[in-house]
């Protein structure tokens, strides 16, 4: 991809001085959930039940065959595309 037309992407998302981003107010505001909430019930709009994560079978050592305690997890990243 040429240097300008990366730049020219990239710059589409800056905003002009003086001008907001739209999310910074209202019900889109990050600390707005009870406002939410309170629309939603007034508004009876069926919330979904939070789903309970998937009970998955312990990690077995291959050495004792006791179950392992995992402290971390390899993700893989996925390759970054522009546009």
């Amino acid at each position: 991809m040429p240097g300008a037309e990366f730049l020219w992407l990239l710059l589409r998302h800056v905003l002009p001085r003086r001008f907001r981003r739209v999310r910074d107010f209202g019900i889109l505001h990050a600390n707005c959930k009870r406002l939410v909430q309170l629309l939603q019930l007034v508004l009876k709009v069926p919330i979904p039940s939070p789903r309970l994560p998937l009970q998955r079978s312990p990690v077995l050592c291959q050495s004792c065959g006791k179950a392992m305690t995992l402290i971390a997890r390899m993700v893989r990243i996925p390759e970054h595309q522009l546009c």
